[in-house]
C-alpha cells in the first residue's frame, strides 16, 4: 500500500473523472482507512477490518462490493473516497510495489528489508509531493469536511487523523529525492483504481 500524500494525490487527479461535487469530502474519505495508524501501524487485524482487507486480492475485492452494497448515501462523496482508497492500496500492490521491490533488491536489500525500505522510499516521495501545489491545495480543503464512522474507523479517530495529516508540512530542508518512485506511479496506480471504482459505481 503506498502512503497518504499518495491517496490524496490519486483522489485529485481523479476528481472530475468521479464526478466529485463535494472535494472536502471526498479528500477525507480518500484517507480514512488508514486514520487507524494514528499512533503507527496497527496491528494487522485493526489495518485490515478498517481496509474491509483480506490476503487474498479476490476476496478483498468481494468484501468491497459486498461493503458497497450494504452501505448508506454510498453515492455520497466521503464514500467514494473510502472505496477509492482501498482500490488504489490494490492498485499499487498489484502495478507499482512490485517493481520498487524488485528495485530494491537489485540495490543490494534483502527480503526482509524490502517493507522498511519501501517506506523510507515513500518518505522521500512524500516530501516531494507537499511541495505541489495541488497538495497544498488539497490540505486546506481537508478541514472542511465532516468526519464520520466508516468500516471500522470511529468518528474521533478520523479527526484525529486529519488533524495529523494537515500538519505534516513541506519541510523547510530541502530533502532528499525519491530514487525510484515519481509521479508516473500515480498516474498509473490511479487509472488502475479508476477503473476498479467505476466498475464498482457500475458506470
Amino acid at each position: 500500500m503506498p502512503s497518504v500524500c499518495v491517496h490524496l494525490m490519486t483522489a485529485c487527479i481523479l476528481k472530475d473523472r468521479l464526478d466529485i461535487i463535494s472535494e472536502s469530502d471526498f479528500y477525507l474519505g480518500s484517507i480514512a482507512p488508514d486514520a487507524v495508524n494514528l499512533n503507527g501501524f496497527a496491528e494487522e487485524r485493526v489495518r485490515y477490518a478498517a481496509h474491509l482487507r483480506s490476503k487474498d486480492y479476490g476476496a478483498w475485492k468481494k468484501n468491497i462490493a459486498d461493503y458497497y452494497k450494504s452501505a448508506a448515501n454510498r453515492r455520497g462523496d466521503f464514500l467514494k473516497g473510502f472505496f477509492l482508497h482501498l482500490y488504489t492500496d490494490i492498485a499499487w500492490d498489484e502495478i507499482i510495489q512490485p517493481g520498487l521491490f524488485d528495485y530494491l533488491k537489485a540495490s543490494g536489500y534483502s527480503d526482509s528489508e524490502l517493507n522498511s525500505q519501501k517506506w523510507k522510499e515513500l518518505s522521500r516521495f512524500d516530501s516531494q509531493l507537499r511541495s505541489d501545489a495541488r497538495y497544498k491545495q488539497i490540505i486546506k480543503k481537508l478541514p472542511e469536511a465532516q468526519c464520520r464512522a466508516v468500516s471500522s474507523v470511529s468518528a474521533a479517530q478520523l479527526d484525529n487523523f486529519r488533524a495529523l495529516t494537515v500538519k505534516a508540512k513541506e519541510s523547510d530542508k530541502q530533502s532528499e529525492a525519491p530514487r525510484y518512485l515519481s509521479f508516473k506511479a500515480i498516474a498509473d496506480t490511479a487509472e488502475l483504481a479508476y477503473g476498479y471504482i467505476k466498475d464498482l459505481y457500475g458506470s
